[in-house]
């Protein structure tokens, strides 16, 4: 089994296309962006490990870093805007809003159980 996203779709959100880590196979990738040398967004995907590690951080102030590592991914989900990550018993999701002079960034861990859902 697999991580199921679609790379165009996160090449939109990251506006770049992701860096490979050792041969495309391999199936590890890293996505990232920065927004004015203030906040980076840096996602590491090993597809068939079904691992993914999350991390924003900020030259601002370590107050403002967050790293998340989410196993047993099951898909990621990407637009311009907003990029959902599913797991087995767990969503984590971030939303980027680019301003005219920042970036507000907005993250969420959802426990679909919490809710009601399964």
């Amino acid at each position: 089994m697999f991580i199921d996203f679609d790379d165009n779709d996160l090449k939109r959100f990251f506006l770049s296309s992701p860096k490979e880590i050792g041969d495309f196979e391999g199936g590890e990738f890293i996505y990232s962006i920065s927004y004015k040398n203030q906040f980076s967004i840096v996602l590491n995907i090993s597809t068939y490990e079904r691992e993914v590690l999350l991390m924003v951080s900020s030259s601002i102030g370590s107050e403002l870093s967050s790293s998340i590592s989410i196993s047993e991914v099951l898909s990621i989900v990407a637009c311009e805007s907003e990029l959902i990550i599913n797991g087995e018993g767990n969503v984590v999701a971030l939303s980027k809003d680019l301003k005219d002079t920042h970036l507000e960034l907005t993250l969420r861990h959802c426990d679909p159980e919490a809710n009601g859902s399964h």
